[in-house]
């Protein structure tokens, strides 16, 4: 079976440094090296202001050569979600590993596999547009 890529779901649960600008920033940009990847486009953080103040939080991606890294802080909630997608493989362990010695805290993780493949065997439904 050939794989076109892995999604990497990560839930970070009572994390620290969550509304701290330059940590993340910093994490955005070390991620990369750290699993063989090339940054393509510079690291993106924004403030989200909502009007329920516990949803306000950064919002953040960094482009790879082979996809992209998103994240959503939730410093009110010391929750983040972390999407990591290449084509290129890359070690769940080191992210992990990684993303715990940054923020602390507990994490969850699933990985999903993606590609063309994956469709005829297991046999994904296709969506109908109107």
């Amino acid at each position: 079976m050939m794989i076109n890529g892995k999604l990497l779901c990560i839930d970070l649960i009572e994390g620290n440094y969550l509304d701290n600008k330059e940590i993340i920033i910093n994490y955005l940009k070390k991620l990369p090296e750290l699993i063989n990847m090339k940054i393509i486009r510079e690291t993106e953080l924004v403030w989200y202001d909502h009007d329920n103040k516990i949803e306000s939080g950064f919002t953040g991606s960094v482009m790879i050569s082979s996809s992209m890294i998103s994240l959503h802080t939730y410093p009110l909630r010391s929750y983040m979600a972390l999407d990591i997608f290449s084509c290129k493989d890359f070690s769940t362990f080191t992210i992990i590993e990684f993303t715990k010695k940054i923020f602390g805290g507990s994490l969850k993780w699933q990985e999903i596999k993606r590609g063309l493949q994956l469709f005829e065997l297991v046999g994904f439904q296709e969506a109908i547009i109107i």
